[in-house]
């Protein structure tokens, strides 16, 4: 685990402790801070299936939200233990994204499953407003979720 990791987000140093399916993934450690995480899925088809996932359903994408300039998805997290080998890292649960101003949130994890790794979205869409909603008034926030489905993907083999 002593290969610096390609991609570097905020100028802080990342150590690759999981490669998957040959680079189209990556599971990071920040080297000052061990339990920061990072997943990069570098892949581009990938990065469009879990981006747009919700926009065919909803008609809103999450993509301006966690793809970067380079076409990356990125997802972030903090854990309770540090990770200092692969065998060290189990799971992530990066922030809740939001989109189309909070109408939309996507909760992504992560977590090993057998000799793969697996990226979920679980999205929620809003089902109910409180305030004056006409033209977009900053007043205008929504009340409760429903259930908006659950997007995946497996990327079979991580070493």
């Amino acid at each position: 685990m002593d290969e610096l990791a390609q991609s570097k987000a905020d100028g802080e140093t990342w150590l690759k402790v999981l490669d998957c399916d040959g680079g189209a993934a990556v599971v990071d450690v920040n080297d000052w801070e061990r339990r920061e995480l990072q997943v990069v899925i570098r892949d581009p088809n990938i990065v469009n299936y879990l981006a747009t996932a919700t926009q065919l359903k909803f008609g809103t994408t999450v993509a301006g939200n966690i793809v970067n300039a380079k076409g990356e998805m990125i997802l972030r997290a903090r854990v309770d233990r540090g990770v200092f080998t692969p065998w060290d890292f189990s799971s992530m649960s990066p922030s809740t994204i939001h989109a189309f101003d909070d109408r939309l949130l996507v909760t992504p994890r992560v977590f090993v499953d057998g000799p793969g790794l697996r990226i979920t979205m679980s999205a929620a869409i809003a089902d109910g407003f409180q305030g004056e909603c006409d033209g977009g008034t900053t007043s205008c926030v929504p009340s409760h979720y429903r259930d908006g489905g659950t997007f995946d993907w497996y990327f079979q083999s991580c070493d």
